[in-house]
């Protein structure tokens, strides 16, 4: 519903792929049930349209923005396949395509196996945007700095038969030579929920992990700054989330509920914070899974994309643009 003097995101929404930001649905959760996690987060992304065209004020008072005199937000749709494999390529074209062309994929899981073809996909466009033939720019293409907010490091090796899971990605992308060392981070990652070997290899790797419990039960933009927007200070950005890092009492539909793990109000700081940072590239949201709960979480996940929204308008803002 469109109220007189009250517009919602959905009323700044338009088809296709020329948004500064397009949403992209990844309706897939095969990779969850490969890792032995239960089905459900396919039905993500339709869940999150279903609220997110009713929800969020496009002029906040609050902060004193008017989104539309900064921003324009497009859907591409979901990405489809007969394959899960066949999925992934398709998205990682897509997210290739929309990075090419100045864009910023929002990739709504959909199951966290998502994140190497987001990433992939990332990495195809930065090339081709800046490494110079037919429609590139010219020059080199900024290194992709990693950072992925999840209670789980998700660097599990491909299963025996190579296929990949919700809980291979990074190890996929870390493995492909194309992520410089130093460049990854996991955050608000859980000692009991992850294995030393995997933690191992994270750090072997360049890669740094800040742990739930170091962040003294809350988050404060000088914690988030110094660990994660510090290092990734003049790259391309790819943050990662997926929401089972937020505790289950805020975000109980997802696909692996945690008992403890950041609040509502840290992830909707978080996406303020990277909304603002000016190398983000791509963003993607995983593990929605409305077959466990399908009111609270979805408006949730809609509340984390218009903060993102809100810290790149305030930006811009900023910048007099």
């Amino acid at each position: 519903m469109i109220r007189p003097g009250d517009p919602r995101l959905g009323s700044i929404v338009t088809e296709g792929r020329d948004g500064t930001f397009v949403i992209i649905g990844f309706p897939a959760d095969e990779g969850c049930v490969r890792n032995g996690g239960r089905l459900g987060a396919k039905g993500g992304p339709d869940a999150f349209r279903r609220f997110f065209h009713g929800m969020g004020t496009v002029v906040n008072p609050e902060y004193r923005v008017d989104l539309r005199d900064h921003l324009t937000v497009s859907d591409a749709g979901n990405v489809a396949g007969d394959t899960l494999e066949d999925m992934h390529a398709a998205l990682r074209e897509v997210v290739a395509d929309v990075v090419q062309g100045g864009g910023i994929p929002i990739v709504i899981g959909g199951g966290n196996d998502q994140s190497a073809p987001n990433g992939f996909g990332a990495l195809d466009g930065l090339q081709r945007k800046h490494g110079g033939g037919d429609g590139g720019e010219g020059g080199v293409a900024p290194p992709l700095a990693i950072v992925n907010i999840d209670a789980h490091l998700d660097v599990r090796p491909l299963m025996d038969d190579g296929r990949a899971t919700s809980g291979t990605p990074f190890r996929q992308l870390l493995e492909s030579g194309q992520i410089e060392h130093g460049n990854f981070t996991e955050f608000a990652a859980q000692g009991s929920q992850c294995s030393a070997d995997h933690a191992e290899y994270v750090r072997d790797r360049g890669g740094r992990i800040v742990w739930l419990s170091q962040l003294d039960g809350e988050i404060t933009p000088n914690v988030f700054d110094h660990a994660v927007l510090g290092p990734a200070a003049r790259k391309a950005f790819f943050l990662s989330f997926d929401i089972d890092s937020i505790q289950s009492s805020d975000c109980p539909g997802v696909s692996c509920p945690a008992t403890v793990g950041i609040t509502a109000a840290d992830a909707m700081e978080i996406c303020r914070r990277c909304g603002a940072h000016d190398g983000l590239t791509v963003v993607d949201f995983s593990e929605l899974n409305p077959e466990v709960e399908d009111f609270r979480t979805p408006r949730l996940v809609v509340n984390l994309v218009y903060n993102l929204l809100l810290g790149y308008a305030l930006k811009q803002k900023g910048k007099g643009s």
